[in-house]
């Protein structure tokens, strides 16, 4: 307190002299025209506030002042600092303000930033939980595909990230090409990060052998930002990249064939059958499905009756067949619907309400509740079908997101910590 005391004591002695107006000059140094001239006044405003109304910040420059000999003398770039000096000037003295360049350590600052962002936009927010990835696979096995697990990931799968001068980009796709077996198309697309601040890209690379499809997936993010200015007073620019590869293989089932063909019908190219097995022909009313718990066969999928063409399938392949049942269940949105069959004498093909006799409990998963006499009305799923490729891409850009999380030892949701990983940022590549 005694300290603080005699500090106050001593600024109370100090003549505190304020000119009425200082003129500030915003010297560019690749500014050849007339300098922007700024009035500040004291009295009345702050000083930051003449640079935030010229668009700046003060941490920006350098401003100098000319002395009583005619010499250039270097201030803070500080609010206080400046005052602290206009305290002892009676005359308004001339300040001039000149633009500096990024020290070294801003610089590397500012790259570690950059590729921090780079590698958060490229892994993403953490979509491939435990659950997301279940319920992709659980999704993916609906359609008649199946993930051929693999005994190691070593090989088929990488991330890395580099930078490079942007002069030198054309040079560094044409190595990221080769490295990634890249076609012309997503060569050239990735050259365009020369042209933009941010860019992603991501591409599904195939390959069919039998009934089994690898993918590999290929994604990049690409950031571009000012680098320290190089000696001819130039500010030369950056670009990273954080890109990765990874594979997996899918086998496809041949479910067309999984149940005897007695017990299917064919329809404008579709395969239709029952769930429990059951012929066609059959009108007795079966009650072998009372209190069962079933799951779809692996490539089959349940009938969607809100779907359009449905009205054809009720008039050619419900309403003319028995299917050892009365009645034949369906989908619609999320809940569940029944139709009779031929075993319904003149009601066949007419519409039934549920209620509770059967319940959906997943995607595939049923439970017939009552003593009534219900199936499952099932459809055979193409292979290779094209909602079964979309299911196994994005599988597999889960895969992705979760394997590269693991590997930079980042956590899987909330926030990304990459800051750790890039504390010493490597020098740009020349």
């Amino acid at each position: 307190m005694r300290k603080i005391g005699a500090l106050v004591s001593a600024l109370s002695e100090k003549k505190a002299v304020w000119p009425e107006k200082v003129k500030i000059e915003f010297l560019e140094e690749t500014n050849q025209g007339q300098p922007k001239v700024a009035q500040w006044r004291p009295h009345s405003e702050y000083l930051h506030q003449v640079f935030q109304e010229a668009g700046l910040s003060m941490g920006d420059f350098n401003i100098f002042y000319k002395d009583k000999d005619g010499e250039q003398m270097l201030l803070k770039p500080t609010k206080m600092g400046v005052e602290d000096f206009l305290h002892d000037h009676s005359d308004p003295p001339r300040l001039q303000v000149r633009w500096r360049p990024p020290t070294f350590s801003e610089s590397a600052k500012q790259t570690v930033q950059a590729r921090i962002k780079a590698f958060k936009d490229f892994i993403g927010r953490g979509e491939a939980t435990d659950e997301a990835m279940k319920k992709a696979q659980n999704e993916l096995e609906q359609k008649g595909g199946r993930v051929v697990p693999s005994s190691s990931v070593s090989g088929r799968s990488f991330i890395d990230h580099k930078g490079y001068g942007a002069e030198k980009w054309d040079e560094a796709v044409a190595g990221l090409e080769k490295e990634l077996k890249l076609t012309q198309a997503e060569s050239e697309a990735l050259k365009i990060a020369s042209l933009r601040r941010e860019g992603k890209g991501a591409f599904h690379h195939e390959e069919r052998n039998g009934n089994r499809l690898k993918t590999a997936y290929i994604a990049y993010s690409t950031v571009k930002s000012p680098a320290e200015s190089g000696g001819d007073g130039t500010s030369k620019e950056t670009i990273d990249i954080v890109y990765g590869k990874h594979e997996e293989t899918m086998e496809i089932s041949k479910s067309v064939t999984s149940l005897p063909p007695e017990n299917c019908i064919q329809y404008g190219g579709r395969t239709f059958s029952v769930w429990p097995p059951g012929p066609p022909h059959s009108t007795t009313h079966g009650t072998d499905m009372c209190g069962l718990q079933v799951d779809l066969p692996p490539g089959w999928q349940i009938v969607d009756s809100s779907q359009e063409g449905f009205e054809n399938i009720r008039k050619w392949v419900i309403a003319p067949y028995g299917w050892h049942t009365i009645d034949l269940v369906t989908k619609s949105g999320e809940t569940l619907k029944a139709w009779r069959t031929r075993g319904g004498g003149i009601e066949a093909g007419k519409f039934f309400d549920l209620s509770t006799e059967v319940s959906l409990l997943g995607q595939s998963s049923f439970k017939f509740n009552s003593s009534g006499s219900y199936r499952i009305l099932i459809e055979a799923l193409p292979s290779a079908s094209p909602e079964l490729i979309n299911h196994w891409k994005r599988y597999v850009e889960l895969s992705a997101q979760r394997e590269w999380s693991q590997r930079l030892s980042l956590p899987m949701a909330g926030a990304l910590s990459a800051e750790q990983q890039l504390s010493e940022p490597s020098q740009p590549s020349p």
